[in-house]
């Protein structure tokens, strides 16, 4: 599976299950991966953030929506044509198009959390095309938004690049259409801590920290003050079973 861990990169216990998990997107699946999510993990939503031509192009989630998953796509879009062309964007580059993002999308992530907000204690996946960039930001603003301490959450950010460069084969179409060799790409693959830190500073010191960003976005309170208690509590309990 691609990039597929619970959110605050935690292993979930029998006391303490896990309501949200990121990945990326999960189209080729053995019929042991399907049942492990459907049936062991009791997921039963799929919160989809590739764009419509990804979807078109890769396909949707079928063996999973055949096992009873319900799959919604929430494209998050971006119009940063310099960003794309980059063959090695670096760290700052990566952090100008996260900027970017929550910006453009700032509807698309006000109706994710309000939908993350009704169903999220019925198991959820949160993804993308990797599981990196897009899955990343919205990973931070819910780690963000449920206390996580910082040095945590930018672990959980790059504890994508294990599982991209053991997949690496996958993005083959991708290194080739940029004309980049499978070692230039595995780079693109390798998120970096900075960019994390970026994030989390520009959030804070333009929004005043993640609730700004929520307010901004023209969320309230109570479209999301469940999931944030119940997601504090899973937090919680999952530290202390690690412990």
């Amino acid at each position: 599976m691609l990039n597929f861990r619970p959110l605050f990169n935690l292993q979930a216990s029998a006391q303490a299950p896990s309501y949200l998990y990121r990945s990326g997107e999960l189209i080729e699946l053995s019929a042991e991966e399907v049942n492990f999510i459907a049936h062991d993990l009791k997921i039963k939503h799929y919160l989809d953030m590739r764009t419509v031509q990804e979807v078109d192009k890769n396909g949707k989630p079928e063996q999973l929506i055949d096992a009873g998953v319900t799959w919604i796509n929430f494209p998050i879009n971006d119009n940063n044509h310099y960003f794309r062309t980059k063959s090695n964007p670096d760290y700052n580059d990566y952090y100008d198009s996260y900027k970017e993002l929550l910006v453009l999308n700032k509807e698309q992530y006000k109706n994710i959390i309000i939908h993350l907000a009704k169903v999220y204690k019925q198991g959820c996946i949160f993804s993308c095309f990797a599981g990196k960039d897009r899955t990343g930001i919205l990973a931070i603003l819910l780690m963000l938004f449920v206390g996580v301490e910082r040095n945590d959450i930018i672990t959980d950010y790059v504890a994508s690049e294990k599982s991209l460069l053991n997949n690496i084969n996958y993005f083959e179409s991708k290194w080739t259409k940029k004309g980049l060799s499978k070692v230039q790409y595995a780079a693109r693959l390798t998120p970096s801590p900075q960019t994390a830190t970026l994030l989390i500073h520009h959030i804070n010191s333009i929004y005043g920290g993640v609730s700004g960003y929520l307010d901004d976005i023209g969320l309230c309170h109570s479209d999301y003050q469940d999931m944030l208690l119940n997601l504090k509590l899973q937090l919680t309990k999952q530290q202390v079973n690690v412990l």
